[in-house]
């Protein structure tokens, strides 16, 4: 099913985990460059959406399937892609990619029961790209899964120096940070109610609190639930005032020049 050499241990995880119960909404995949990565990413998300007895397409020609890489940098290298010629890419994946992927995740999956998000690499997300990113990894519609390609900081610092692999490594703990926050909105929300904790889930692409009971209430239940969310959305508000700061600074610093 793989057709990749070197990847028997990672198959084996994602096929256990395909046939669990609860299966983690999204998963990185990270380690040095040219370890094939993102060839894993695209078969396992071929895995994952391929229903018994229904004809399967490529991974560029699913439905079910989206990848987010390098767009070619502008048309005229459009048209040699569109060709099969080498050509250039934009240097990142953009906010734009980012929300066309969320139109398509207001519809349901064409082929079965599930979608796959690649994101190829996620190193490579624009600032603003990763603010939109956020809501969508923390509440993602049911059946759809991500699968964040990375080589974060060893691998980035042998291709682009100090500065990329701080990059990598600040995209990391970013998302970390978010989602650590996201689940204390519910931690908070349910102490007010005498709710207790034992124990939290934390990656950088999800979490899970336990709660010690389910609240006796509906309407404490549905504030828990909705505490975590609105965290994030705030921080998502936060994150795209910071954005339009840095924007306006960099603009008053060219007009001065």
């Amino acid at each position: 099913m793989s057709g990749l050499l070197g990847h028997d241990d990672a198959w084996r995880e994602w096929r256990a985990a395909m046939a669990s119960e609860r299966m983690h909404h999204a998963w990185i995949l990270a380690g040095m460059r040219g370890l094939g990565k993102g060839a894993f990413a695209r078969a396992a998300a071929s895995a994952l959406v391929a229903e018994p007895g229904v004809p399967q397409p490529e991974v560029g020609a699913h439905p079910d399937i989206l990848v987010l890489d390098h767009l070619p940098s502008n048309d005229d290298e459009e048209a040699k892609k569109a060709e099969g010629k080498p050509y250039q890419t934009k240097r990142n994946i953009t906010i734009d990619q980012i929300r066309g992927m969320q139109r398509r995740l207001a519809t349901r999956p064409t082929l079965g029961r599930r979608r796959a998000i690649v994101i190829d690499p996620a190193d490579d997300l624009e600032k603003n790209a990763v603010n939109a990113l956020l809501k969508s990894l923390e509440e993602p519609p049911v059946g759809t899964f991500f699968l964040l390609v990375a080589w974060y900081a060893w691998g980035a610092y042998v291709e682009g120096g100090t500065a990329s692999a701080l990059r990598g490594t600040a995209f990391l703990l970013s998302l970390f940070g978010c989602v650590l926050l996201h689940e204390f909105g519910h931690i908070r929300m349910a102490r007010r109610f005498g709710v207790k904790t034992p124990d939290v889930v934390l990656l950088p692409i999800g979490g899970l609190a336990r709660l010690e009971r389910i609240p006796e209430e509906p309407r404490q239940e549905l504030l828990i639930a909705l505490a975590g969310p609105l965290v994030t959305l705030v921080l998502v508000g936060v994150f795209a005032l910071v954005a339009r700061l840095q924007h306006r600074l960099t603009e008053l610093r060219i007009d001065r020049h």
